[in-house]
């Protein structure tokens, strides 16, 4: 099942694209929000037990209620990788932040809210609560956020091969890549509650105070283009492994937080009629940057808009 928004008025727009989702995937898509522009494809494949589902759209606000359509005693879990973009993912009482690259596993029995910024594409498989039986798996771990970070590429990896399979695949195949999954996602898990524990018990030693005080190191170090984990590792005299469990604990990176809030700065210095004498480029390089093309790249996907859109339609407001 292959569906495009394009040539559809924008006045239906929107109401197609929800429609579409909902009927793909039996989804519970209650209430949905974008700008009229709005573009999206979303295809469809299934196996006998395994569905995946692959989505590409531009930013738009999503509200899902399994009692929507009646699913409130669904027992599926989809497993969702974000492939390019950012959203904000709320779900099960958690907040998760994803970026490319980024895993989640979610309990399709909750409701849920999405908020997708810019230019977004995932991959989704759904699969049944009952394939994880046998692998001593608790209730808990079934909706358990974000993927630990150094499982995410490889369980990434599997779920695109997975999506070119599924839909020829036969029945030994389509057992084997579930059983394939439910062992990935145990041992990310397992690692993940091992990274908590520590890192729990190194912020009860240090006080709580070492995470915030990375952030405000990062922060005033901003325009040191050669800003590394190296340097902010031994400003704190722990290892990198260490500095990279602490952070990734609480889903963060060094070169998240540093790409996010050089992005911040720069945008805020492009609001500000006082830096309107400025160039793009001297402002980027100012925050740590040492590339415009890249810089250019990275501000489109986290705003967007280009800097220099950004700029003009920050005037206008003035």
């Amino acid at each position: 099942m292959y569906f495009s928004t394009q040539g559809i008025p924008e006045s239906r727009r929107v109401e197609a694209w929800a429609n579409a989702v909902n009927d793909a995937c039996g989804s519970s898509i209650a209430a949905l929000s974008s700008r009229p522009e709005f573009q999206g494809c979303v295809e469809m494949r299934q196996a006998n037990k395994i569905g995946m589902m692959r989505m590409a759209h531009t930013a738009q606000s999503v509200r899902g209620d399994p009692r929507y359509r009646g699913q409130a005693d669904s027992d599926q879990i989809l497993v969702l990788l974000q492939i390019a973009g950012r959203a904000k993912l709320q779900h099960a009482d958690r907040t998760i932040g994803l970026e490319p690259g980024d895993l989640t596993v979610m309990d399709r029995a909750h409701p849920f809210s999405a908020e997708y910024s810019g230019k977004n594409t995932q991959l989704v498989m759904f699969i049944s609560h009952r394939d994880f039986e046998g692998f001593d798996i608790d209730e808990a771990q079934r909706v358990h956020g974000r993927v630990p970070t150094h499982f995410a590429p490889t369980i990434g990896s599997f779920l695109q091969s997975a999506f070119e399979l599924v839909r020829d695949c036969d029945e030994v195949t389509e057992d084997a890549l579930q059983r394939s999954l439910a062992l990935l996602l145990k041992a990310a898990w397992n690692s993940g509650e091992k990274d908590r524990a520590l890192f729990s018990f190194e912020r009860s030693c240090r006080g709580g105070r070492l995470f915030s005080s990375i952030h405000q190191y990062i922060a005033s170090r901003l325009a040191d283009e050669d800003l590394s984990p190296t340097q902010i590792a031994a400003e704190f005299n722990i290892s990198e492994r260490q500095l990279h469990r602490i952070l990734a604990s609480e889903g963060q990176s060094v070169g998240r937080i540093i790409r996010r809030t050089r992005l911040d700065r720069c945008a805020a210095d492009l609001r500000n009629p006082t830096h309107s004498a400025r160039s793009i480029t001297d402002i980027a390089f100012g925050w740590g940057f040492n590339d415009a093309a890249h810089f250019s790249r990275l501000f489109r996907a986290e705003f967007d808009q280009s800097p220099t859109e950004y700029r003009t339609a920050a005037v206008r407001c003035h």
